[in-house]
């Protein structure tokens, strides 16, 4: 498996946490796992029954964040600012994709075109300065800290 996906399962498995059941996030949308949007990825026949007493357990979670970060990053490849990127980037904007959607993701405009010119100080100023900021707070602020990095190291 690439770096670049285990860093992102990483990062996405800190932000999000990890819960057998079923909530609401901060957007009221139903939600399971490590921040499995259910609205937008519904359980299958398979997965239900997996359920045992309303519960999911990790290594059923687990599994579908991996492909599921596995998809996003074979998506994202396709773009050559995102495949020019090292391993600890891709990462970074691995974690914004599964918390955003890939079509919000390339909603940051500016962000995109800092990164094509390897200006990794204002990508990351136009990830702390966004919407997605103001509601993510903690992780926008870590993320944005790692974009900016030097070599947009993790350490976590």
């Amino acid at each position: 498996m690439k770096e670049a996906i285990l860093r992102a399962i990483t990062l996405i498995k800190t932000h999000e946490g990890f819960s057998s059941q079923i909530y609401l996030d901060t957007q009221k949308i139903p939600t399971i796992g490590y921040g499995r949007n259910l609205n937008a990825y519904p359980l299958n026949e398979a997965e239900k029954e997996a359920l045992i007493n309303g519960e999911w357990n990790k290594e059923e979670a687990e599994a579908w964040l991996v492909d599921r970060v596995e998809e996003l990053y074979e998506r994202l490849l396709g773009f050559g600012w995102f495949a020019h990127l090292n391993e600890e980037r891709q990462a970074i904007l691995l974690d914004m994709a599964y918390n955003l959607g890939v079509k919000k993701l390339l909603g940051f405009k500016k962000m995109i075109e800092a990164l094509k010119a390897h200006d990794y100080e204002n990508a990351a100023k136009e990830m702390s300065e966004s919407l997605w900021a103001k509601q993510t707070k903690s992780r926008a602020i870590k993320l944005s800290a790692l974009m900016e990095s030097k070599e947009g190291g993790l350490n976590v």
